[in-house]
């Protein structure tokens, strides 16, 4: 195996375990959920569960599609961002430059 296809497969891996531990998080929510009908005598925790452990997913799915860079950049229309952007260097003092 070669390093690019070695790459690409530990890409598509990452991937598998995000896309199972989203999987996750609409699973575990479901059995506990029949599992509490299931005690208590009730038929709704189970659909309830499902429908959180699906909001809880999406959730997951959208934060780590975003990833690290997203929450660092600040939004487009900051006028005080491009600004600093802009604005050219201060001067550097030269006193602290010669012995």
């Amino acid at each position: 195996m070669d390093q690019r296809s070695a790459q690409a497969m530990a890409v598509a891996m990452e991937w598998v375990a995000k896309i199972f531990a989203s999987a996750v998080f609409v699973v575990v929510p479901a059995v506990a959920g029949r599992y509490l009908d299931a005690r208590w005598g009730t038929r709704f925790l189970a659909p309830a569960g499902v429908g959180l452990g699906a909001v809880a997913a999406l959730a997951y799915l959208i934060a780590i599609t975003r990833g690290p860079a997203a929450k660092s950049r600040p939004p487009a229309n900051d006028p005080e961002q491009h600004a600093r952007d802009e604005a050219p260097p201060p001067p550097r003092d030269k006193s602290k430059d010669s012995p």
